[in-house]
């Protein structure tokens, strides 16, 4: 049994993480908690500690108020009682920091979160998704509205650390009932590029045309080992900018992607690719990670 947990902020972007984290959970036979952070509105008086205590219960007060209204939307949204069939939580504090505390306390297998925040300016790069993405010990879906039935498409440069991609993809293509795209962008050297100019002075030939296909093909057989019964493609250019290319162009319903991961209170930072696709991609983003 899954447990997951969803990280909203009563917006109308957490409102489609709600969504798509319950179906998750559904789906997986698994558990549901939602989690909204407030911020920390008790505030120490020094000069008059009487108000320490009207502070705090005002605080109280507020954060029954914000529980009922947690448990308001996720019955709104996903039809559940929140007593039988999720835990709804209010926590205090820096949003991220205690989102990611409750995922461990909590064992959460997977944290949904929105790419958008209660401003509607996406909060992917250096905000709230990154910070979770970067940091929580599972993995992690940052929320897009996304087809239903669109493909799942794992990114991979074939090394071990991105291999989980690929995995997690085929469970999700698997469970959802759609194709598996499996994708390695190959950044192209501009080695070729400078040696052909050089030509004139003497320099060295560029590398034959024939090579460049070879690896290609090399590259696409490799890929049809690894995607099973998963599309293969290869493609030029830069990761981040083919995998959210191919994304839109073939309405994927989901992104996968892997990165390094540590046990405990260190992390290791995600990479710029997948930094760049949680904030461009079209589609939800899954982050898994490599232990």
């Amino acid at each position: 049994m899954s447990r997951v947990l969803v990280a909203i902020d009563l917006s109308a972007g957490s409102d489609e993480a709600l969504r798509q984290g319950s179906a998750w959970a559904e789906r997986t036979n698994g558990k549901l908690g939602v989690i909204h952070v407030m911020p920390d509105i008790v505030q120490t008086h020094t000069l008059f500690p009487h108000e320490n205590a009207n502070a705090a219960l005002d605080a109280a007060g507020l954060e029954a108020k914000v529980k009922s209204a947690v448990a308001e939307r996720i019955e709104t949204v996903t039809g559940r009682k929140v007593k039988d069939t999720a835990d709804a939580m209010v926590e205090m504090g820096v949003d991220y920091a205690r989102i990611l505390e409750t995922a461990e306390t909590w064992k959460a297998d997977l944290v949904v979160c929105g790419a958008h925040g209660h401003t509607g300016v996406a909060k992917a790069l250096g905000g709230v998704a990154e910070k979770i993405a970067r940091y929580a010990h599972c993995e992690v879906l940052v929320v897009r509205e996304s087809p239903d039935k669109g493909p799942v498409l794992a990114a991979t440069d074939l090394s071990d650390p991105s291999m989980p991609a690929v995995s997690a993809a085929t469970r999700e293509a698997k469970y959802r009932g759609v194709p598996l795209l499996v994708l390695n962008a190959v950044d192209t050297p501009l080695t070729s590029y400078f040696e052909s100019l050089g030509l004139p002075f003497g320099g060295p030939p560029p590398v034959p045309r024939g090579a460049n296909e070879a690896a290609r093909a090399a590259h696409v057989e490799i890929l049809k080992r690894v995607s099973g019964d998963g599309e293969a493609i290869v493609t030029d250019g830069a990761a981040a900018r083919e995998i959210v290319r191919v994304a839109k162009e073939r309405k994927a319903g989901l992104v996968v992607l892997a990165t390094h991961g540590r046990s405990g209170l260190r992390r290791i930072a995600l990479g710029s690719v997948t930094e760049r696709v949680l904030e461009t991609s079209p589609a939800s983003v899954l982050v898994v990670r490599f232990r």
